[in-house]
């Protein structure tokens, strides 16, 4: 099993849970068999980016949000997930200051 399929399943299953659904209800939301969902979200699937998007639009994500987790130690997806979890007008300042300190590089 793939690390990156497994941390992909783990933050779809984080985000079904947020949302207080089971398989059964995100599958029917995104018009999948829930078996084929839970082999998605324990990394037993290679899913394909029109499955993501079906799962993106239950979920009301971003494509971005479920592709955040780290894999050894990216610093990138380290902050990413942070500024993820801010509310939006923190996200929005984070990002402005982000851009900035890139433009001086």
């Amino acid at each position: 099993m793939s690390t990156f399929l497994k941390k992909f399943g783990d933050t779809i299953k984080k985000y079904r849970k947020l949302r207080g659904y089971s398989q059964e209800r995100l599958a029917g939301l995104a018009n999948m068999d829930f078996k084929y969902l839970g082999e998605v979200e324990r990394g037993q699937r290679n899913i394909s980016v029109k499955n993501v998007e079906k799962i993106c639009n239950a979920l009301d994500v971003q494509p971005y949000q479920i592709f955040m987790f780290e894999i050894k130690g990216n610093t990138k997806a380290k902050i990413g997930a942070i500024i993820d979890s801010l509310d939006d007008n923190s996200k929005a300042a984070i990002i402005t200051l982000l851009e900035t300190l890139q433009q001086t590089k």
